[in-house]
C-alpha cells in the first residue's frame, strides 16, 4: 500500500507526455517519484528509458528497474545522453530524446535539458519548482511542449494496481527501511536526510 500513492503520482507524470513504445524518455531525478515514473514506463513496455541523478545509490535502484542511468557527478549530461540515445540530426549535436520527465526538484537541471530540446520535445514537470528560465530563441525554434503534472485519476490507479499485482517491475524495492511507530522521529530524520529512498512506518513492528 505504501507504494501505490507515489507510483500513481509518478505514473501520471509519465503518462502525461503520452509515451509510445519506441520513444526515448529521460527521467530527471531518482527519488521516489522519479523512480516510480521510470518504473511505469518500463511496465508499459518502453525499452529506452534513462534516469539522471547525482546519487549513485538511487541510480543503482533505477538500474534494478531495467533502465540506463547517468550520474552527472561523473559525466557530462549532454554527451552521455548522446552516447546512450543517439544524436538528433541538425546543425548542432543534440541528444535524441523524445520526452523528459522532471522529478529532480532542480530548476538548473530542467533548464539544461530545455536547452537540449530538438523539434517538439515533450516535457512533464511533476516537481514543485519556483521558477525556470528558458532561452526564448530555442523555445520558438524547437516548439517544445511542456506539461504540468499533479495528482492522478482513476485510470492511473487502475494502471498502478495492475502494475503491482502482475509484478511488472521491482518498484517495491524503493522502500529501503521500515520503522515501528515508536521510531517515528528517526524515520522522519532518515527520510529528510536523503540516506534512504523511501521509508515507511509499519504499525505491526515492535
Amino acid at each position: 500500500m505504501a507504494i501505490i500513492e507515489p507510483l500513481c503520482v509518478g505514473t501520471k507524470a509519465a503518462v502525461k507526455v503520452v509515451p509510445k513504445l519506441d520513444e526515448k524518455v529521460v527521467v530527471l531525478g531518482a527519488g521516489t517519484i522519479g523512480l516510480c515514473a521510470a518504473a511505469s514506463l518500463i511496465a508499459r513496455g518502453l525499452k529506452k528509458v534513462v534516469v539522471v541523478d547525482r546519487d549513485q545509490r538511487r541510480l543503482e535502484a533505477a538500474k534494478h528497474l531495467g533502465v540506463a542511468t547517468v550520474n552527472t557527478v561523473n559525466v557530462d549530461l549532454k554527451e552521455e545522453l548522446i552516447r546512450l540515445l543517439g544524436t538528433f540530426p541538425g546543425y548542432f549535436p543534440l541528444p535524441d530524446v523524445d520526452m523528459y520527465i522532471e522529478a529532480s526538484d532542480s530548476s538548473a537541471l530542467l533548464k539544461q535539458c530545455f536547452d537540449f530540446a530538438r523539434e517538439k520535445t515533450r516535457y512533464a514537470v511533476v516537481s514543485v519548482l519556483k521558477e525556470v528560465s528558458l532561452n526564448g530563441m530555442n523555445f520558438i525554434a524547437t516548439e517544445p511542449m511542456i506539461y504540468g503534472s499533479r495528482g492522478y485519476e482513476e485510470e492511473t490507479i487502475v494502471e498502478v494496481i495492475d502494475h503491482l499485482q502482475k509484478n511488472k517491475t521491482c518498484i517495491g524495492e524503493i522502500v529501503t527501511k521500515k520503522y515501528s511507530i515508536d521510531d517515528f522521529p528517526k524515520a522522519i530524520e532518515d527520510a529528510a536526510s536523503g540516506n534512504q529512498i523511501k521509508v515507511v512506518i509499519d504499525y505491526e513492528m515492535k
